[in-house]
């Protein structure tokens, strides 16, 4: 029942942000994304709210922090510093045209974080975690609950109960496609939301 109701929630969301791409992100969220920035510490805040990202906070500035949510700088607009750290290239953003920035906030708030606010908004319940079961743990040099990553490879399976919601972690890094590089794959409830995510890369590009 837990995986049937996980993939339920997943298909709610893909619909939003099916619907994000096609009318409430270009039409109605992107028009108004400074007012929507603005309200995010609101209670009340508009309907829409849940088909951005508003959730920036470790860019130093408000400005940079609304760049980053909205346009996802730090990203797609990026250059080493003097220390070889890649970080946003702010004067480089603001040189480019208008219709290179609105691609660059479809692609951040549709194809690479669609409805981010709304999946940032899940929480646990307010109960501990019951009846943690370890189905599967191999590789890498974490236990059986953490998930794999690009950093820790092998297989990984867990479920737990936490108030009335039935959880689950289940991810892996594996070799795939050659060339030395590998696939690693997550789903299930992480540390702040639930997640299905999967990333293709070789070990030097960490």
């Amino acid at each position: 029942m837990r995986y049937i109701l996980f993939t339920l929630r997943q298909l709610k969301l893909l619909g939003m942000v099916l619907l994000s791409g096609i009318f409430i992100y270009p039409f109605i969220v992107f028009p108004n994304r400074r007012k929507n920035w603005a309200s995010r510490f609101d209670r009340k805040r508009p309907w829409y709210w849940r088909f951005s990202d508003t959730s920036e906070r470790a860019f130093g500035t408000t400005e940079k922090n609304y760049l980053n949510s909205t346009y996802g700088v730090y990203e797609f607009v990026k250059k080493r510093n003097s220390k070889g750290v890649w970080e946003a290239d702010y004067e480089r953003f603001y040189a480019l045209p208008r219709w290179r920035k609105v691609l660059y906030a479809y692609q951040w708030n549709v194809i690479r974080n669609g409805c981010w606010d709304y999946i940032a908004s899940f929480k646990y319940p307010d109960a501990p975690r019951e009846d943690l079961k370890i189905i599967r743990n191999d590789g890498g040099n974490l236990n059986g609950f953490d998930f794999r990553t690009r950093r820790n490879y092998g297989h990984q399976h867990c479920t737990w109960k936490q108030g009335g919601l039935l959880c689950f972690r289940i991810s892996m890094t594996v070799p795939f496609g050659g060339n030395g590089k590998y696939i690693n794959i997550q789903a299930g409830h992480a540390v702040d939301r639930e997640l299905v995510k999967a990333k293709w890369f070789h070990p030097s590009e960490i």
